[in-house]
């Protein structure tokens, strides 16, 4: 057997060991002694001051017994909102015995030493003072139809069952899983399910992360962690809008609407095309026997009965019936049906027939069901002099030490009046470290190992030695249980038992899809700002891993990034290396089908990758250090065994297999290829990518689409030019409608789909300009701006001339002024500016021809720029520029200097 080991202040723990030790163990026992999952695994086989070290901030020792040194505690729960979190039936059950209602508690019991009938009535008043914070209770709810068994499916694959345990009848138990205590003697389901949206908010100090999870699938685990609530009955739906030629995971998708339903239909939509319907029902049925379900749709859609398939009819398609058989026992069954509209007509059907039901629509044997159980009566008549007792109690007994609580009338937490001596003169003979703990000390139950461990913990803070970045990481990474699902330096990760809770989407991708990545030279691997996200927000950049890396909140975690970056930093490769559009080309051409074919296995934007869906390509620049890319491409294997990730580049003689692009050399291709994914999602759709679509993409000149786009009008005309910037001018109002960046359009929907409808831009960052002609004709300064259409005071479209690489100057003439707007898009040195030209002519010189050049709310920035809605910023050469006030909003105008029969004005954009 191999030892893991790692240097821990100056003691070496055998890593290796402690798991073989927790292998053998395999008992399902659950110790009423303080549970820390950290202590469990790494320091379970002798004392020792680092253990006792990781135990004083645990179990926020300094919260009674004060020291200068800081624990980075754990901080008891925060109370305020208790009584609207638990029942209060459980407070006085809890309190009255801490290690016996929740055993593994870090809480003390402060009432051990008092007959019980002291000890009844004390914890009872407690009770008392804190139900009557919220005297409505908690409040309560049904569980959602299939709720709990998407709760499981979540449980056991996001994260939760690595620290608690897998609740599977089979799973093995483990001394690491966090005891859970007994949740529906504690909650509600709403209210656990506000918990697991947002746990900092109650627990601050991190220890229970946060999984970033939604509404619905915070209360979906809520519903599986508390098996008796009862499920509803009817008929709910959930609401998506995208565009998908497949149905997607509907549960990894956020709903734009939900709630109850009275029949699978289509009127739950909220527009015509590109939308999703999910559809959730309780069907009880008499009989038993072979049932047959008829699900009609156009476009694509499922049924689900009990979590499994029985008609698959997915795709793009008219209406029409797929049907599908199952056995089903008389009682309650969870039908979910599906389905996704893409263009043109949409409709969908559920039908069903069986033993003494003849084919019918099924909505009337959903919406008729009821739930099988009432809900618990919330009955809890609170007691005027027990409130106060307890509030007494609360802030001499040691409550208040431990637990933040404000009353609504109190301007500042209520403060302890428990005494109790500083940590540096405590005496281990006596006290809650005593042999036997004293009636008047706070009882741990504390094992002798975590006794022991303590008292050299108190021993060693006499003298505290300042720690390595290394031995910093590792205590924090040790406190936090990041262990738990990441290995560094060969410490830690999963263990043997716990492989099979993590899942991944791609099961050819073996480990490297499912199981989290190693943490070594992270701080040289990330960018601070992607780095300091990771720690406090959490991340999903693994689109195929289920696990999820958790929220642990900037005070818990952010200190980590400084840390880390001092600790893993790279130094930058010494490179002549110059950006130019030639370089962009060719790190294009080399991530496409024709060259390393890194579209292959990576995402790209809103691009599904050809094979397996690895990490987008267009976050990458934001992502990681390029000094680091760098080295990774060039020996993946060395920093992460066994992955995937090909070496593209492997000659040992600096010679790359794609000899004919740039020098042919390796580092220089390398660079090039960072060079061309800075541009993000700004960068050209790699070549091989847009299969499916009919995606145009500028090459080496610009491209024009005449047709419907949305928000330019029915004569828009597009421009997608090289430099990875696109417009669309609207022909009818005789203005520039649109800008964005990134791919340029898919004209699939008018070139080869049914033809109807107006097409959107297939990039991002799109800005939408005022939507009134740009040209007008004023009295003054002071007239509103017309916001008919111009074509009914004599404007006309003249067309467009174009460049030698198709580049479009757009004529129109209002009024006898004749303007030739030429917009366009600069690449200097590799950064991209979007600039438009406006070259004016009349027969004589004009002073009422004005220029409306961005219309919003509007901020004078320094040199002339001007910001739009926060969105993007205008500057303006040639002419001065007025910002006014008209019809409720700001307008920047200019009126077009006229230099005898000619002007010019120049607007340059940035965003």
């Amino acid at each position: 057997m191999s030892c893991n080991a790692s240097v821990v202040g100056s003691r070496l723990t055998c890593m290796g060991c402690a798991v073989l030790l927790l292998v053998l163990v395999g008992r399902s026992v659950v110790s009423a002694s303080p549970h820390v999952a950290a202590f469990e695994r790494f320091y379970g086989d002798q004392p020792s001051a680092e253990a006792g070290t990781l135990l004083l901030g645990e179990l926020n020792c300094v919260a009674c017994h004060h020291s200068d040194r800081d624990f980075n505690v754990k901080q008891a729960p925060i109370l305020t909102e208790v009584a609207t979190r638990n029942k209060p039936t459980y407070f006085a059950e809890y309190l009255a015995d801490v290690h016996q209602a929740k055993p593994g508690t870090t809480m003390p019991s402060l009432f051990h030493g008092l007959s019980q009938e002291v000890r009844e009535h004390q914890t009872n008043a407690l009770a008392h003072y804190l139900a009557s914070l919220h005297p409505q209770g908690p409040a309560q709810d049904y569980a959602s139809i299939g709720g709990r068994v998407r709760g499981e499916r979540l449980y056991e694959s996001v994260g939760c069952a690595v620290c608690h345990g897998s609740r599977k009848a089979d799973a093995a138990k483990l001394p690491t899983d966090k005891p859970l205590g007994n949740l529906e003697a504690k909650y509600t389901l709403p209210a656990l399910a506000s918990f697991l949206a947002d746990p900092l908010h109650v627990r601050a100090s991190g220890r229970m992360p946060s999984l970033n999870l939604s509404a619905t699938e915070a209360r979906d685990i809520a519903a599986y962690l508390l098996p008796q609530v009862p499920a509803k009955a009817g008929l709910i739906y959930s609401y998506y809008e995208g565009s998908w030629d497949r149905l997607p995971d509907f549960d990894r998708l956020e709903p734009k609407a939900t709630g109850e339903a009275e029949k699978i239909d289509i009127g739950l939509k909220q527009r015509g095309d590109y939308f999703g319907l999910r559809f959730e029902g309780a069907l009880i049925i008499d009989n038993g026997g072979e049932y047959t379900f008829h699900l009609g749709s156009d476009d694509g859609s499922r049924l689900m009965v009990n979590d499994q398939l029985v008609v698959d009819h997915d795709g793009v398609h008219g209406m029409n019936f797929k049907s599908g058989k199952v056995q089903l026992q008389p009682g309650r069954h969870v039908i979910v049906a599906e389905m996704f509209e893409a263009a043109g007509q949409e409709e969908i059907k559920l039908e069903f027939e069986g033993p003494g039901v003849d084919r019918q629509e099924i909505s009337p044997f959903i919406v008729g069901a009821e739930p099988e159980t009432p809900l618990e009566s919330k009955d809890f008549q609170i007691d005027e002099s027990l409130v106060e007792e307890g509030r007494r109690l609360f802030v001499s007994v040691g409550c208040a030490a431990c637990h933040e609580l404000q009353e609504q009338s109190d301007t500042k937490p209520r403060k302890s009046t428990y005494s109790a001596p500083a940590l540096a003169s405590l005496k281990t003979d006596v006290g809650c470290l005593s042999d036997v703990v004293p009636k008047t000390a706070a009882d741990y139950r504390l094992t002798e190992l975590q006794r022991e461990s303590l008292i050299m913990a108190l021993a060693a803070t006499e003298q505290p030695t300042k720690l390595t970045e290394a031995q910093a990481i590792h205590q924090s990474m040790v406190r936090m249980n990041c262990y738990g699902c990441h290995q560094r330096d060969e410490i830690g990760g999963p263990l043997a038992e716990q492989l099979t809770l993590f899942q991944g989407t791609q099961p050819e991708m073996g480990d490297e899809g499912r199981l989290p990545p190693w943490l070594d030279g992270v701080g040289g691997k990330l960018t601070a700002e992607w780095l300091a996200k990771t720690l406090s927000q959490g991340a999903k950049d693994r689109p195929y891993m289920l696990t999820r890396m958790p929220n642990f909140g900037a005070d818990n975690a952010g200190h980590l990034q400084q840390i880390l970056e001092q600790e893993d930093r790279l130094e930058s490769l010494e490179s002549d290396f110059k950006s130019t559009r030639a370089t962009k080309i060719a790190g294009w051409q080399m991530v496409g089908n024709k060259g390393f074919g890194c579209i292959k296995c990576h995402i790209f934007g809103r691009y599904q990758a050809t094979g397996v869906q690895s990490i987008d390509m267009t976050i990458m620049s934001k992502r990681l250090r390029p000094e680091w890319f760098q080295r990774y491409v060039d020996t993946p294997q060395l920093f992460r065994r066994g992955t995937r990730m090909p070496d593209a580049w492997p000659s040992s003689d600096g010679n790359s297999l794609l000899p004919q692009i740039l020098d042919g050399r390796n580092q220089t291709q390398i660079a090039a290829v960072w060079d061309y994914l800075k541009d993000g999602r700004r960068a050209r759709t790699p070549a091989g990518l847009a299969t499916g679509t009919l995606e145009l993409i500028p090459t080496s000149e610009a491209i024009i689409y005449r047709n419907f786009i949305q928000d330019a009008g029915p004569r828009a005309i597009g421009v997608g030019y090289p430099e990875q910037f696109n417009i669309a001018f609207d022909a009818n109002q005789l203005r520039l409608a649109l800008a964005w960046q990134g791919a340029f359009i898919d004209a699939s929907k008018h070139w080869q789909g049914r033809g109807q409808g107006y097409q959107g831009p297939a990039g991002q960052a799109v800005l939408k300009f005022p939507a009134a002609t740009n040209v007008a004709i004023l009295a003054d300064e002071k007239v509103n701006w017309p916001t008919g259409d111009p074509r009914e005071s004599g404007a006309k479209f003249r067309g467009y001339r174009l460049t030698e690489d198709q580049r479009p100057t757009f004529l129109y003439e209002i009024d006898g002024v004749r303007v030739e707007d030429f917009p366009n898009a600069i690449d200097s040195e590799g950064e991209a500016h979007f600039v438009r030209k406006l070259d004016f002519v009349s027969e004589q010189p004009r002073s009422d021809v004005y220029l409306l050049v961005a219309a919003g709310q509007i901020v004078e920035k320094e040199n002339g720029w001007y910001e739009v809605d926060g969105l993007y910023r205008v500057h303006v050469d040639g002419a001065q520029v007025k910002l006014r006030q008209a019809s409720g909003k700001q307008e920047l105008i200019v009126s077009v200097p006229f230099d005898d029969n000619t002007a010019q004005v120049i607007q340059r954009y940035e965003w």
